[in-house]
């Protein structure tokens, strides 16, 4: 998703949740409504050229 942040993405998905199950009475289709987890990033790998430059 490009333009939304993830606090944002999730405080949607919470108030969807809230109308749904709580509004609505219809907790079994808030359930299905998974929350959004940031994708983790792989760390930087620093090659051999790199370390021996370092120590």
């Amino acid at each position: 998703m490009t333009g939304i942040s993830w606090p944002h993405l999730n405080q949607m998905v919470c108030a969807s949740h809230l109308f749904h199950g709580v509004t609505l009475g219809h907790g079994e289709i808030a359930e299905r409504i998974a929350c959004a987890r940031e994708p983790r990033k792989l760390p930087v790998v620093l090659i051999t050229e790199e370390v021996v430059s370092f120590l």
